[in-house]
């Protein structure tokens, strides 16, 4: 298996993992207090916004030539720990 396609799985894994999450957060903010209420689930929407953006990047990833690949890897990674601080600061908030 190509390194490109070891990072593409790695990649999937985590959008379901950061899926799950999303999901976790929506439904925490949907029984928060209304005062409340919708500062979360602005939060939720923009993780929702980020998670978008990740998918838009793995859709490129996979379609990317082998050569080609690494340059949208590294938006990724930049992607991916403004998605992780995203949940981190959405977690603590409630």
């Amino acid at each position: 298996m190509q390194m490109k396609d070891v990072f593409v799985q790695k990649v999937e894994q985590q959008m379901t993992e950061w899926q799950l999450e999303i999901d976790d957060l929506e439904t925490r903010a949907g029984t928060a207090e209304a005062t409340t209420r919708k500062v979360h689930m602005q939060r939720v929407d923009d993780l929702k916004a980020k998670q978008n953006a990740a998918q838009v990047n793995l859709k490129n990833l996979r379609e990317a030539s082998e050569e080609s690949w690494e340059d949208l890897k590294i938006g990724y990674e930049k992607l991916q720990q403004d998605i992780r601080d995203a949940i981190a600061n959405a977690h603590s908030s409630f």
